[in-house]
């Protein structure tokens, strides 16, 4: 079952996910990452997290792969193979990581938010806590100005702008609605899009948000 996909600085392609064929000495299925260079597919074991869930895997500068695992996060060299956990906070279940234009890494989890900023770690469990309440996090994105969006399943969305966190529900006059939210983007105009379970699309300029 793959789970996620990726294309590095070389052009191989990256998956993740589970392998339901190859089990464990206690039947568990085996969870790798796979590498396709565009004649055949290697396989390629975590360090730490063989029996782990793949969350996500994502390409990030030149030679650097993310992984997401359900037993914390993994960094590999998409050429050399070399792959080692990195000592995050809290960062078991990691479903989505991207990069901002400070190129600092966020990194999330299904209820919480990291960053890495290449010399340090911040857990923003506490900065978090009072505007997200208790609802799991969505598919994430960063906007033209740097504003960081994050999605939730059922209880709005946060945006982080200069460290200065807030939340966008209809309840405070933004009328983006407490749906679960299943994709987003941003276009050429900074206008950010946001795809719902069940009430359509939402488009938000930053003042007014309009359904489709």
């Amino acid at each position: 079952m793959i789970q996620n996909i990726t294309v590095a600085a070389d052009g191989a392609v990256w998956t993740g996910g589970i392998f339901l064929e190859t089990k464990t000495p206690s039947g568990d299925p085996v969870c790798v990452t796979l590498r396709f260079d565009g004649t055949s597919w290697e396989a390629h074991e975590l360090p730490y997290s063989k029996y782990s869930p793949v969350y996500t895997v994502k390409a990030l500068g030149a030679d650097s792969l993310f992984i997401g695992s359900g037993n914390g996060l993994v960094l590999r060299t998409s050429r050399a193979g070399t792959a080692f956990r990195l000592d995050a906070p809290a960062a078991s279940g990691a479903g989505d990581i991207f990069v901002d234009r400070s190129n600092v890494k966020w990194i999330v989890t299904s209820s919480n938010i990291l960053s890495y900023d290449d010399a340090r770690w911040y857990n923003h469990e506490r900065e978090i806590r009072d505007v997200k309440g208790l609802f799991p996090f969505g598919p994430n994105m960063v906007d033209h100005e740097n504003v960081k969006w994050f999605t939730t399943r059922g209880g709005g969305i946060l945006s982080n702008a200069n460290g200065v966190w807030r939340k966008y529900t209809e309840e405070n006059g933004t009328f983006i609605e407490q749906f679960s939210y299943t994709a987003c983007t941003v276009d050429r105009l900074n206008v950010k899009w946001f795809v719902t379970e069940t009430r359509g699309i939402l488009s938000f300029d930053g003042k007014k948000s309009t359904w489709y």
